[in-house]
């Protein structure tokens, strides 16, 4: 039967393909992986069996300066996945484009949850993040932390390049992804569908065995994958 696993902070750095002392620094993630016509499937099991843990999610969208309205929001492009706004920020790049971003809860019941982690897929973190944490806890630290990854969509359109911008991705990652055990979150960061698709939760053992906990025995459409055959085939996360 094929059950949720976990895998350690090097086994994760090799499936973003970072060199070894980065990956020393990386938490533990709990591994998810599915096909690609099965994951919609995996997406709502994870949405029931989790709703009770607090799901935030950010995300940056882009517009011309000249356009008369700012990008539409969380609000207007995912019917009914956004719970309340934590916080929001707009401001022009010097190249004259209006960066719109909104920290929120989500609704882990919503249809346009699948959506969302979707589109977190395509930015591969250039301004957009996912965490899940207990009930009690703050979203603050998550929403301190993520700021990393809104820059990150900042350097996707302008600023440094090469290598330089390569590092800098990295850092801002690795930052996000090493403050979530001390901070009280866990990243859900999706597999980049080459070939699988799926996710993995980043964090500190304590929420990641809550989560795997939480889960029901099989979880539809979890996918038998390991980490291994995700790197053989070239696979990687959308990060």
């Amino acid at each position: 039967m094929v059950t949720a696993t976990f895998v350690d902070g090097p086994e994760l750095g090799a499936l973003l393909y970072w060199p070894e002392e980065a990956s020393r620094r990386l938490p533990s993630a709990l591994w998810l992986p599915a096909d690609a016509d099965e994951e919609s499937s995996l997406v709502a099991a994870l949405g029931s069996a989790w709703e009770s843990f607090q799901w935030c999610g950010m995300g940056t969208w882009f517009a011309p300066a000249t356009a008369p309205e700012l990008p539409a929001g969380l609000a207007d492009r995912y019917d009914g996945l956004q719970r309340e706004l934590i916080a929001e920020g707009t401001l022009t790049t010097p190249r004259g484009l209006t960066v719109r971003t909104e920290w929120s809860t989500l609704n882990p019941g919503s249809g346009a949850l699948h959506e969302f982690l979707t589109a977190a897929r395509e930015a591969r973190g250039n301004g957009t993040s996912l965490a899940l944490m207990g009930k009690g806890a703050s979203p603050k630290a998550w929403y301190a932390a993520s700021t990393a990854m809104m820059h990150r969509g900042l350097l996707a359109f302008g600023g440094i390049g090469g290598t330089d911008r390569e590092e800098a991705n990295r850092s801002a990652s690795l930052t996000y992804l090493a403050t979530g055990p001390g901070a009280g979150y866990a990243s859900l960061v999706p597999l980049d569908h080459h070939p699988w698709g799926g996710y993995v939760l980043v964090g500190d053992a304590t929420i990641l065995s809550a989560l795997r906990s939480a889960l029901p025995d099989p979880v539809p459409g979890l996918a038998e994958a390991t980490w291994e055959d995700v790197v053989r085939r070239a696979g990687s996360l959308a990060l």
